[in-house]
């Protein structure tokens, strides 16, 4: 499989610059991170765990024709001293094109990222989704965007003579009202690759005012419609813009965020430290790690910039909860503390230094137990 990557990989730069040579105006880029990472007690387990990773990404981007742009990136991925474990694929590949037959509509063909609001119904702008994505500017002020992508493409042998794949399809009206955005979505993910097909259909209604008040507020709640599987997620942000205290100039942040049983919506994929990442470390501020599957989160946390230098400091504060108890009825599944610090001395050159601790909750441990880690990474882009 890894060879097969390469192969693709290799066999779609060669076009790519080939035609990129004959027509259009190129732009390459790198950028390179690497991380040192330690934990005194990996996944709840004992013992501890230390290694250092790296991520490359190598992209070429260009102006094809007027209006029409295409972008490949290949991606390698892996920890130092396991070889079995590094990998080289191919992360985007697509052509976008803008005022098709003169109209004001935009479509993306290939493999591309796609997120929707915060990524409560769709977040996968770390891997990348296969199919085409359309936007359009409509009257009245309306925008609108939709997209058809292939999660799962499996032989029908492996599936008694049923088709065995998975699709997402969206449709998304939004227009700017009452000083902010507000927006309205129909999602659904057809997922045939189980014994049995289930459709799960989400009408989801989102508004976010302004970032430039001192005071932003997010809301957005989906609900099942006319699927095969009931359930609904919330998520409401308040965040304050200003200067925090001594801290100097940030925002500050409070976060509430539920999701009921079967809130799985099937595109908001584990990201890019899935194997080689922050266990528990991950950015919350959106509501979610990867899904809200029966999940309750209140945080508030805040990111401030003192003495107007590249420097930030954060901290952040996440109690998670089940909405519904597990087997014995217990909910608490622990509390998150992170604190950090992010510098950045220019636009290609930034580093992150960060401590977290996870206090596992008795719906994880009978005994509780502290999950501490420390993080240290720097990107370099070029």
């Amino acid at each position: 499989m890894k060879m097969m990557n390469k192969k693709i990989a290799a066999a779609a730069m060669t076009v790519f610059l080939t035609g990129s040579i004959l027509h259009a105006d190129i732009n390459t880029g790198l950028d390179i991170r690497g991380r040192a990472f330690s934990s005194d007690n990996p996944s709840g387990g004992d013992g501890k765990c230390s290694y250092f990773e790296q991520r490359t990404r190598f992209y070429f981007e260009g102006l094809m024709q007027k209006d029409v742009t295409g972008k490949i990136s290949l991606q390698n991925n892996g920890i130092w001293g396991r070889d079995s474990e590094e990998e080289l694929f191919l992360d985007r590949a697509y052509i976008s094109a803008g005022h098709i037959f003169g109209l004001p509509l935009g479509a993306s063909i290939g493999r591309q990222g796609c997120k929707l609001g915060d990524g409560l119904l769709l977040n996968d702008e770390k891997t990348g989704l296969s199919g085409i994505k359309l936007n359009a500017s409509l009257p009245w002020g309306f925008t609108g965007e939709g997209a058809a992508f292939k999660l799962i493409e499996a032989s029908s042998a492996s599936f008694a003579g049923s088709e065995a794949d998975r699709d997402i399809y969206f449709v998304s009206l939004s227009r700017n009202a009452f000083g902010g955005n507000a927006s309205l979505t129909y999602f659904s993910d057809f997922n045939k690759t189980l014994s049995s097909s289930t459709k799960l259909s989400l009408l989801d209604l989102r508004y976010e005012s302004p970032e430039t008040k001192e005071i932003q507020w997010l809301f957005e709640y989906a609900q099942s419609a006319g699927s095969d599987v009931k359930t609904s997620a919330l998520l409401a942000r308040v965040t304050a813009l200003g200067n925090i205290y001594k801290f100097g100039k940030g925002r500050a942040f409070v976060l509430f965020a539920n999701g009921e049983d079967n809130f799985t919506s099937g595109a908001t994929f584990v990201n890019e430290e899935k194997n080689f990442g922050e266990y528990y470390m991950k950015n919350r501020e959106n509501g979610r790690s990867n899904t809200l599957n029966n999940l309750r989160i209140i945080g508030t946390g805040f990111k401030s910039t003192p003495f107007a230098k590249p420097v930030n400091f954060l901290f952040n504060y996440f109690s998670y909860n089940l909405v519904a108890g597990n087997a014995a009825g217990l909910k608490e599944l622990g509390k998150e503390m992170d604190m950090g610090l992010e510098y950045a001395p220019t636009q290609n050159l930034g580093f992150r230094l960060i401590y977290s601790s996870f206090s596992q909750g008795e719906a994880l441990s009978d005994t509780g137990g502290k999950i501490k880690q420390f993080l240290f990474e720097t990107n370099l882009n070029f």
